[in-house]
């Protein structure tokens, strides 16, 4: 029996020895955690998501127990039956849709990262996205305060608080009853996904913008046949509404709402009840003001799934 306690005591030291020579993890400057992965998104007790990222991919929850090993494995993985392959697909994936459970807020369904790309800032911009009452922000980078983003270019970097980035993106909750439900496309994962990217080309998105959304979401869909419902400016501007201190002359906006075909027609699929009647023109998400000679463009995709509770 002695010889037993020893060993589990020099496991113990060796365990507490290795935990502590590990290196701590470096914050990401003005990141918060993304909407779509849950382990930033708190635990049972709270939803609400943290100011900042911490390498939030391998963020542990504390208990009771002695638990001292960092590990690869986020602390949610054994809790609940989320059907997804990876813990990045595209997010809490449970009946059907992401479980509510993870993502505070009124609406019904989660916008993930909407990216912004702009163009032709000649001077300081001011950048604001205001929701209705039936959305609300989970997440962005860099950090939106209630006055938005002030940035400028350099070069083909956007700046904000001195910092440099390809693109600004953002997570939000919101309703999707305000959203058409009768244009759009069907079919499996691949076949849905390419049609996306074909409609990012037809818009005429610039190259790097393209394989931006194909790089992120080519390998986050879950699996099964899905159709899609296109939302342009429109129907986004009710939503999530831009602001800025100078008018855009010049932009493209679509998110793509993304529903299984298997809900649709059950309490589930919310609006979207049938497949859609019509297909989506492209051209429909992108604007110009004629009369404008503002040289400023912002362009933005996205991917919003509707949120499921577990039943009871």
């Amino acid at each position: 029996m002695k010889y037993f306690i020893l060993l589990v005591t020099l496991i113990l030291i060796k365990q507490v020895t290795f935990s502590l020579s590990m290196p701590a993890p470096e914050p990401v400057n003005g990141i918060r955690c993304m909407a779509l992965t849950p382990q930033c998104m708190g635990n049972n007790q709270s939803t609400r998501p943290s100011d900042f990222c911490y390498q939030c991919q391998y963020i542990q929850q504390q208990n009771w127990r002695f638990n001292m090993i960092p590990t690869h494995a986020p602390w949610w993985s054994p809790y609940g039956n989320y059907n997804y392959s990876n813990f990045y697909r595209p997010g809490a994936w449970y009946n059907h849709g992401l479980s509510n459970h993870y993502y505070p807020g009124q609406g019904n369904m989660v916008a993930g990262k909407p990216n912004l790309y702009f163009h032709g800032v000649e001077k300081d911009l001011r950048f604001v996205i205001n929701f209705n009452k039936k959305a609300n922000m989970l997440a962005s980078a860099p950090i939106h305060n209630e006055d938005g983003w002030m940035l400028k270019k350099d070069r083909n970097k956007i700046v904000v608080n001195g910092n440099k980035y390809d693109y600004l993106y953002y997570d939000y909750k919101l309703d999707s009853h305000s959203l058409q439900s009768s244009r759009g496309f069907c079919g499996d994962r691949h076949s849905v996904f390419k049609k996306m990217v074909s409609a990012l080309n037809e818009m005429k998105f610039k190259d790097k913008e393209v394989t931006d959304f194909e790089d992120y979401w080519s390998v986050k869909l879950p699996k099964g046949n899905f159709c899609v419902y296109p939302q342009s400016h429109d129907e986004l501007q009710q939503i999530a509404q831009w602001n800025s201190s100078h008018a855009p002359g010049f932009f493209k906006r679509v998110l793509f709402v993304v529903v299984p075909e298997a809900i649709l027609g059950t309490k589930y699929a919310a609006n979207f009840k049938n497949r859609p009647s019509q297909g989506w023109n492209p051209i429909s998400g992108v604007y110009r003001h004629p009369s404008s000679t503002n040289p400023l463009q912002v362009h933005e995709w996205g991917i919003a799934f509707l949120t499921t509770n577990k039943k009871k």
